[in-house]
């Protein structure tokens, strides 16, 4: 599946769209679109993926200058969770 593709090109770091597009293009022999939609579709559904150390994360897209990356961000737990006592 694309997620398990995306887990794997990202592992531990950031990639620059086109390279992700292009890997992904090759192994689901389909187009620049194709891909993209898909892309999209998984951030905005907050589907989640796994990292490199097996931690939930989300997709997410962002710019440096003129170049897109993406990356895989940990999920963190809500605010509300936070300073609750045992």
């Amino acid at each position: 599946s694309v997620c398990i593709s995306l887990e794997s090109i990202l592992g531990e770091m950031d990639v620059k769209q086109t390279k992700i597009v292009e890997s992904l293009k090759k192994e689901f022999e389909t187009n620049d679109r194709t891909i993209r939609d898909r892309l999209k579709e998984i951030t905005e559904s907050k589907k989640v993926l796994k990292d490199a150390n097996g931690n939930d994360c989300h997709l997410e897209k962002y710019k440096d200058g003129k170049e897109t990356f993406w990356k895989l961000v940990p999920i963190i737990e809500s605010d509300n969770d936070v300073g609750k006592e045992e």
